[in-house]
């Protein structure tokens, strides 16, 4: 296990839209996996696990948006940040700016 190995912290990247678009699982229930799954983590390995939610840079402004949305609501099931993911090149990333500022407005670090 990590803890087995030292580590005592990870960081694992969440796409909530793509769950949604693809399955249907409404925000609320995929907060409250996350705060379950943090919590087994934690207790079966002793690794506290925290979420990077993203943005898949090809998916619309307003899917975006509703990721920022996603990710501020879930700063409780251990969200401590905010990316872009998907095929570099294809789709330009200023189509996310105002989101991505707005991420950073609301206090969430943003990765690359």
């Amino acid at each position: 296990s990590r803890a087995d190995n030292n580590i005592l912290y990870t960081e694992a990247t969440y796409t909530a839209n793509t769950l949604f678009k693809q399955s249907g699982i409404p925000a609320d229930e995929q907060r409250d996996a996350l705060r379950k799954g943090r919590e087994r983590v934690l207790k079966d390995f002793e690794v506290d696990l925290r979420w990077i939610i993203d943005i898949v840079r090809e998916t619309s402004v307003e899917e975006g948006e509703w990721s920022l949305e996603f990710a501020l609501g879930a700063k409780d099931a251990g969200v401590v940040g905010f990316e872009l993911s998907g095929i570099e090149g294809e789709t330009p990333v200023a189509r996310h700016r105002a989101t991505f500022e707005a991420a950073k407005k609301a206090g969430l670090p943003i990765t690359a």
